[in-house]
């Protein structure tokens, strides 16, 4: 049994040689093809058959495509050869040991054992078939199965000598050795190294071919070796010839068998030979540019040449796309001798495209040596060896916009679209910009320059604008211009440009309705329709485009045979509303159709599709008898002035129109002019020249020319005279007679066509919804239709819908005659289909009046018989006299009238017409409905008072009001300031009845109102009316925040905010560097908003300006002459720029105009104070947060900076102080507490950082930190981190502690505080001056002979001495190191207190004050008012009951507790 073992151990080992020696034969590893049937193995690692394997590495499968982990319970196993015990299994598809890499790699599969392999052991792996897939095509690697495809040895024992080169011939190529262009590399070793991880680089060291480089995975199949003490690599491209090359090999690129890293690899640097036809020079060069078009390319060989085989390809740098590939047998290669004794290879493609980069490549061996064919030209298989881009050509044509390829076009369903121009060739951004504009206002949306960064895609053909950091208003139409000089071509040829609001148009919308079908021609019901030709018209409620179903729209007959007549259609080209039917072929005569629509045949622009129409009763109409002989005249009628209007029987050929001078008109005898004829289904309308007065005789006579009026079968019209036109005076009015809603958009109906109506027009109109009141801002008409667009939420399907109308002389709507449309309010609309009867609500009776309300608008036109209802009043009949509908009421008259508390029960039968909703739902009988008549109680409803606020007056009565009895606007009368207000609308509310004005109500107006009782109108739930009242006062609340002033808005804090849309706008930077957008207001903005605040008893000062959020720095700019006038008038006038979670406010008052406008040279206050904030200041703090860092403060709020300049006519200059403190405030959501934290800044005359009087609320769950300073800086929210290691126990510990974490006062020594130690004159100054939030000022401490001004001390003094807290001593010193007397302090904190802006008055005479020291008189006589204001104010004490110790010194501790008590007193500090 032994000796069978020792046998077969044998020959597994002779076979693991064999195989070992065959692998090592191949020097170079072979290129495996991709087997059709799985992936295929590469290399591995260790490779087979390796030893001194080191025992903790990895093993690394390389196959020759990406492949993927297997499913199912496939295996990898490693087990030890001799034994075949299993060492470790991994389940292929879920263990994390087996890793597949990512990127170019994803054809490596990385396997991790869990432990080290054991020393000196031989082990084998296999692996299950399906352990891994194709990636791309799911093909199964078919596994190693064999205990010899993968066996390795591990190393006997541990190595930890790095491998090295070897000594003899290391590197082949040979340092500066000179080799062929096609070389590989090799490298030796002392022993076997395995591929670990790293790249080489083959760099040539020519600066002008950099781009000569070639970078080598070392796992990649390129290297081979690994596990040997050879390494091989095979370059991926050949190189350039006549050039130098550097290798460079990354540290522990390769390492041994024990995991020791090849490291410092020597420098490696050969030559290639030239190539065996030498280096062509290039013409063009490469990189070359402005190459002409026609341009050949020649390769100058220094030797003569011959045409061989191959191709030469030239391609675009764009997209790699071959342009042209040339035969180099063809013609288009010439060859010529050139005076260096060589070739000339001239290739003359054909015309390049202009203003474009190419390459070119050429196949390897197209070309031979002339005497020696076994030379080859290597040619150029790298897109940089060779390229060049052409110039702009003989360009003189600019270019033009695609039509169709502008985008956004039409409607969008979306309220952030982007602009997308594409251009007929590349074009490059000039001066000018894109502007945005609403239409049809023509205000400005946006202006975006052309050099911005929302402009991209300069040098191609297509230019994106985007970020325009605003939104679009949903349901609105927009225009976009491009000035002349925005974009050029390369050649410099201008676009032209887009002026005007016709050339690029587009709606934005968030529509989400379905259209509906608001007008149909023929209506339904219509009779007399053509038999041949005839046209059909579906107007839609908003623009439609055609859907996916293109065979949906039939004529069908309502009876009699089943067959259909198809139909075209096609979207009208003049209103995208409107879908043109034609019908193919003859009708019957006689004969009832309806139009059947299929589901999806249009749709809206947002792709929502029409619900079709789907049986026979929507649309119907009926044919006009058997035509015969010639179209026929049968009316001619005046339509307004100047148009005559000829009906014929049958439709006629819209293609040929008669000439004017075809037609002979007069009127009272005399010629008149016809100026334009038109041809239009029954019709042919004649314009005049001049206007027909109501009266005059109009005849009209046709004799037929070269275009006959002619009807659809080609049969012309008989010539006519003396046609007798109707010409009757139009004084009818038009008025309202249906309308519809869908989203955001109204379409009204009227009795006949209107005049051209005003873009303007739409001011007058208002709607109702569900009773919010909604502002209409466009309006557009067409024929009797007009079409009006409203902003905010658009109404749903079934909420209740009314419109208003009040009719100025300016825009007001007219007829073709002239004639006015008439003020109108709460006109109920259809909005969507609806399927719901109209339910009764309420029936009450008010004397001889019975009121019926429901739930929806009812059809006004459709009234019942008064036969309809059947009354009993007390068990006896009593008649209704009459029926009135209007809005949701139907309102019956009786006789006689009914008394409160009379039994009355009413009934009602469905009869014709019918009782219907604006959708034609019929309203439901009803029986012996009890009719609410009162409890007899008072018929009395008293007004409790009235209420203006905005545009809406509020009437409060005493008692439920019921909503049945909607009062009208005529009733009413509203007079402000005396003169009347036109009412739009009405509606109740609870007990009080809302009237809307046409015009808000401004701040301050007196308002008065009138109602007058025309027996029906509001009245409460038990019938009690109100009685007439005239000239009633009705109390103003009107606001700011009720917009009643289009620029103004209440503002947070008091004051008044000016909208930023008043604000004109540039580019700008801030002092942060950021590009950001200054927002500036005139002299004349900001003059009339303090006017407006003086105007309004009560209102603060304030005017506010909010820069948008969207800005990446807040930039404003007020004019400096404006504020000083408003300083004139309102001393404690202030602005305040918001911006984000900020706020700047600067008192007026601490501006100093004198000395603004000498900064200017001028002697007057002169250009603009501009204002900036930077939330992102990181490269203005950098001083900032190395000292904070350094402090180890953390910071709560980043540094924020807030800056102030005066500028003008181009001279700018920062303004660093103010004359007092302003307010600044920062909100944050982080939950901060006033003690612990402080504003900070660093001060650069002290180089430390400083405490800003700082507090901190919290409003809304927020904290809002206010701080104050005279000065403008970088400011940080933080929390100090200072301790002092002898203030254990001390009394004053937690005030030393508040002080110091605010950056207030300072330690003796970075970590002891000394309390006990007497507080110095200068530092009693520092301590006080840092508190204040002084700037610190070296160059006043100088004027004290005994201050060394280099040091920061001398800043604190210096800031304490300009404020006037401190003074010298009469010879000169300022003795900065001697202890401060309490009385001196004392006088300290009373001035210092003054600089705070606040000041202490006594009680009482000083010496009261101080009556209870026994030793007063030995305070100063000049110290004794301040001593005894400090004393009266808390900020100081005596040092006993009954002794101040003036002349005594106090500790720093004392001194930090009298400056925090200071601080408070001030407010300066939270403690």
């Amino acid at each position: 049994m032994v000796r069978n073992r020792k046998w077969s151990s044998f020959i597994i080992a002779a076979i693991v040689l064999l195989q070992f020696v065959v692998g090592g034969l191949a020097v170079e590893p072979m290129r495996v093809k991709a087997d059709a049937a799985g992936p295929v193995l590469t290399s591995k690692s260790p490779s087979a058959s390796a030893t001194n394997v080191r025992p903790d590495t990895s093993l690394l499968l390389t196959f020759d495509q990406n492949v993927k982990k297997g499913t199912g319970g496939a295996t990898i196993q490693i087990r030890k050869q001799i034994s075949n015990e299993l060492v470790e299994s991994f389940d292929t598809a879920n263990s994390g040991r087996v890793a597949i890499g990512t990127g170019s790699n994803r054809n490596v599969v990385t396997i991790t054992p869990t432990s080290s392999f054991a020393l000196n052991t031989s082990y084998y792996v296999t692996i299950d078939p399906g352990a891994f897939v194709s990636e791309s095509d799911n093909s199964v690697f078919t596994g190693l199965t064999s205990a010899l495809d993968w066996s390795f040895t591990t190393i006997a024992s541990v190595d930890t000598t790095n491998p090295v080169l070897d000594t003899n011939t290391p590197l082949q190529p040979a340092n500066n050795a000179t080799v062929g262009i096609s070389t590989g590399l090799k490298m030796k070793f002392n022993k076997p190294v395995f591929a670990a991880s790293g790249t080489i680089t083959v760099t040539n060291t020519n600066p002008r071919q950099s781009w000569d480089s070639q970078a080598i995975n070392v796992n990649s199949t390129n290297v081979s070796g690994s596990s040997t003490s050879t390494i091989t690599i095979v370059l991926p491209n050949s190189l350039q010839g006549s050039s130098e090359y550097t290798v460079s090999i990354p540290n522990g690129a390769f390492k041994d068998a024990a995991g020791n890293p090849f490291m410092n690899a020597p420098a490696w640097t050969f030559k290639t030979s030239a190539p065996p036809l030498g280096s062509p020079t290039l013409s063009p060069q490469d990189d070359a540019y402005g190459v002409s078009v026609s341009t050949p390319l020649v390769l100058s060989f220094p030797v003569k040449v011959a045409k061989n085989s191959g191709y030469i390809w030239i391609n675009k740098i764009a997209d790699n796309t071959s342009v042209q590939q040339i035969n180099v047998a063809s013609s288009s290669v010439v060859l010529a001798n050139n005076a260096i004794g060589g070739t000339d290879v001239t290739i003359t493609p054909s015309t390049l495209d202009p203003n474009t980069g190419f390459y070119v490549l050429i196949d390897a061996n197209a070309f031979k040596g002339a005497t020696d064919a076994s030379l080859l030209y290597q040619g150029i298989s790298d897109a940089r060896y060779w390229s060049f881009s052409t110039n702009p050509g003989n360009d003189q044509t600019p270019p033009t916009l695609v039509a169709d390829q502008r985008k956004p076009l039409a409607t969008q369903a979306t309220l952030t679209p982007e602009l997308e121009l594409n251009f007929s060739e590349p074009v490059y951004p000039g001066t000018g910009n894109i502007t945005i504009r609403s239409y049809p206002s023509g205000s400005v949306f946006a202006a975006i320059p052309v050099t911005s960064t929302s402009v991209t895609g300069g040098g191609t053909t297509k230019i994106k604008v985007g970020n325009v950091n605003k939104t679009y208003t949903n349901n609105t139409t927009y225009y976009v211009e491009i000035g002349g000089q925005a974009f050029s071509d390369a050649s410099g040829n201008y676009y032209a440009g887009i002026t005007g609001d016709s050339g690029w148009r587009f709606t934005v919308t968030s529509d989400t309705d379905k259209p509906t079908l608001v007008l149909q021609l023929p209506a339904n019901g219509a009779t007399n329709v053509p038999l041949q030709g005839a046209k059909l018209e579906a107007t839609f409620s908003e623009p439609i485009m055609l859907g996916t179903n293109t065979s949906a729209i039939k004529l069908k007959r309502i009876s009699g045979s089943t067959a259909s007549i198809a139909t075209t259609f096609a979207i009208d080209p003049t209103n995208n509303r409107k879908l043109l039917i034609t019908v193919n072929g003859t009708l019957t005569a006689s004969t009832d159709y309806y139009v059947e629509m299929g589901a999806g045949v249009v749709t809206d622009l947002a792709g929502n599709a029409f619900d079709g129409i789907l049986n026979q009763y929507q649309w119907t109409f009926r044919t006009s008898s058997t035509t015969s002989g010639p179209p026929k005249v049968s009316k001619a009628e005046l339509v307004g002035t100047n148009k005559i209007r000829m009906t014929f029987n049958e439709n006629l050929n819209e293609n040929v129109t008669p000439l004017p001078a075809n037609f002979y008109v007069t009127v009272n005898g005399a010629m008149r002019v016809v100026s334009a004829v038109a041809v239009s289904g029954q019709y042919v309308t004649l314009t005049l020249q001049s206007d027909v007065a109501a009266g005059q005789t109009v005849k009209v006579s046709y004799s037929a020319g070269t275009a006959p009026i002619q009807d659809l079968s080609g049969i012309e019209a008989a010539n006519f005279s003396n046609l007798n036109v109707t010409n009757v005076a139009d004084t009818t009015a038009p008025y309202q007679v249906s309308g519809s809603i869908n989203g955001n958009t109204v379409i009204l109906t009227f009795s006949e066509e209107l005049a051209s109506i005003s873009t303007y027009a739409y001011s007058q109109f208002s709607l109702n919804i569900n009773g919010s009141y909604s502002s209409v801002t466009s309006i557009s008409g067409s024929g009797n239709l007009v079409v009006l667009t409203y902003g905010g939420q658009a109404a749903t399907i079934g909420q209740t819908v009314s419109v208003s109308y009040y009719s100025s002389s300016s825009y007001a709507l007219k007829d073709l005659a002239g004639n006015a449309l008439a003020s109108f309010s709460g006109f109920y609309i259809q909005n969507g289909y609806d399927a719901k009867a109209p339910a009764l609500q309420s029936a009450t009776a008010s004397g001889a009046q019975i009121t019926l309300g429901y739930d929806e608008a009812l059809n006004p036109s459709l009234i019942p018989p008064r036969t309809a209802y059947a009354l009993s009043v007390n068990g006896k009949s009593r008649s209704v006299s009459g029926v009135s509908v209007g809005g949701a009421q139907v309102v019956l008259t009786v006789s006689p009238a009914i008394a409160v508390g009379d039994s009355v029960l009413l009934s009602y039968t469905v009869g014709s017409p019918a009782l219907s909703d604006l959708g034609g739902n019929a309203a439901l009988a009803f029986n012996g409905t009890a009719v609410n008549t009162g409890t007899g109680g008072s018929s009395a409803l008293a007004l409790n008072g009235i209420i203006a606020k905005g545009a809406n007056v509020t009437l409060s009565f005493s008692a439920e009001l019921n909503t049945g009895y909607v009062p009208t606007i005529s009733q009413f009368a509203v007079k402000v300031n005396n003169v009347s207000r036109p009412i739009l609308n009405t509606a109740i509310s609870g007990s009080a009845v809302v009237l809307t004005l046409a015009t808000a109500i401004n701040i301050g107006d007196t308002v008065k109102v009138s109602y007058t009782n025309s027996g029906y109108g509001p009245r409460s739930t038990t019938g009690a009316v109100p009685a007439s009242f005239t000239d009633t006062a009705a109390a103003n609340q009107t606001t700011w925040s009720d917009g009643v002033n289009s620029e103004y808005e209440a503002a947070a804090g008091g004051g008044l905010s000016i909208k930023i849309s008043e604000a004109a706008t540039t580019s700008a930077v801030s002092p942060a560097g950021i590009s950001a957008k200054q927002y500036a207001l005139t002299s004349e903005k900001v003059t009339n908003a303090y006017n407006a605040i003086r105007s309004v008893s009560g209102t603060a000062p304030r005017l506010v300006l909010t820069i948008p959020d969207t800005e990446n720095a807040a930039i404003a700019a007020f004019p400096l002459g404006a504020l000083e006038d408003a300083k004139k008038l309102m001393s404690n006038a202030s602005i305040v720029v918001a911006y984000k979670a900020i706020t700047y406010e600067i008192p007026l008052s601490a501006l100093n105009f004198t000395q603004l406008a000498q900064m200017m040279n001028a002697g007057s206050a002169v250009g603009q104070l501009v204002i900036s904030i930077d939330t992102n200041a990181s490269s203005l703090a950098s001083s900032l947060n190395t000292q904070l860092s350094a402090a180890k403060a953390q910071t709560l709020v980043s540094p924020v900076s807030f800056q102030v300049s005066v500028t003008n006519n181009g001279l700018t200059k920062p303004v660093e102080t103010l004359n007092g403190y302003v307010t600044r405030t920062i909100t944050t959501s982080a939950n901060l507490d006033g003690r612990q934290v402080a504003v900070v800044w660093l001060d650069p005359q002290s180089g430390k950082l400083s405490y800003v009087p700082t507090t901190v609320q919290q409003v809304n769950n927020q904290s809002v930190v206010t701080f104050k300073r005279k000065g403008n800086s970088v400011y940080a929210v933080v929390k100090g981190a200072t301790s002092f290691t002898d203030l254990n126990n001390h009394w004053a510990r937690n005030d030393i502690l508040l002080l110091a974490n605010k950056y207030i006062v300072e330690g003796s020594t970075l970590t002891t505080f000394a309390p006990k130690k007497a507080i110095t004159r200068g530092e009693f100054a520092m301590f006080i001056a840092k508190g204040l939030g002084l700037t610190g000022d070296r160059a006043a401490a100088a004027k004290f002979k005994d201050v060394n001004t280099s040091t920061s001390l001398a800043a604190y003094i210096g800031a304490a001495a300009t404020a006037g807290i401190v003074q010298g001593m009469t010879d000169g010193s300022f003795k900065p190191n001697n202890p401060v007397t309490r009385e001196e302090m004392a006088t300290m904190m009373v001035r210092a207190i003054g600089v705070a802006g606040i000041q202490v008055t006594l009680q009482g005479s000083a010496a009261d004050t101080l009556k209870k020291f026994s030793d007063r008189g030995k305070v100063g006589t000049w110290a004794q008012t301040d001593v005894a204001k400090a004393v009266q104010a808390g900020i100081i004490n005596g040092q006993t009951t009954s002794t101040f110790g003036g002349k005594n010194n106090a500790t720093r501790a004392e001194a930090a507790v009298m400056v925090k008590r200071l601080l408070d007193y001030v407010g300066f500090l939270d403690s």
